[in-house]
């Protein structure tokens, strides 16, 4: 999932991959109403700026870099865009966290799905804050090709 890659694009393979997992689609979950009736691309949109959940991505290289953030996202981490497509996602968490970091991103590639993720995550400001009920998974592109993991994340004050 390079970072040319545009909003609409890296929407749709992290759609097509939940879907490929789940039998739903991320508006069938997420936003069910607009999907309905204003269709994919205005759940989407929904997603990527109003969404109240966290919706994210990394790469696959050995140190993956976040390639994907939604608004929500942005707010819960405190950073901007630009900041967050440069951070390596090891950084969104605590180096006390980083093993069950790790377990879990490890569970995902084999598995290709898990759900129910909690844990302890880093905003940019040293604020702890916790992440439950979320869902990860795997992702390819059009080609069946790996690119890396996306998760669905709500968090709350730690």
């Amino acid at each position: 999932m390079a970072n040319e890659r545009s909003t609409a694009t890296l929407l749709q393979l992290l759609d097509a991959a939940y879907q490929r997992r789940t039998g739903r689609t991320l508006g069938a979950e997420l936003c069910p109403e607009i999907a309905q009736s204003e269709g994919v691309e205005a759940c989407h949109a929904w997603i990527h700026q109003r969404a109240p959940f966290g919706l994210l991505a990394h790469n696959g290289q050995d140190d993956p870099r976040f390639i994907y953030a939604n608004a929500s996202a942005l707010r819960i981490f405190e950073y901007s865009r630009e900041e967050f497509m440069r951070l390596p996602s090891r950084l969104s968490a605590a180096d006390e966290q980083q093993p069950e970091r790790q377990r879990i991103l490890d569970e995902v590639r084999t598995r290709g799905i898990a759900y129910g993720y909690a844990g302890i995550r880093i905003a940019r400001s040293g604020r702890l804050f916790q992440v439950h009920d979320g869902v990860i998974w795997e992702v390819e592109d059009e080609h069946g090709e790996r690119l890396g993991q996306a998760a669905l994340i709500r968090a709350s004050p730690s």
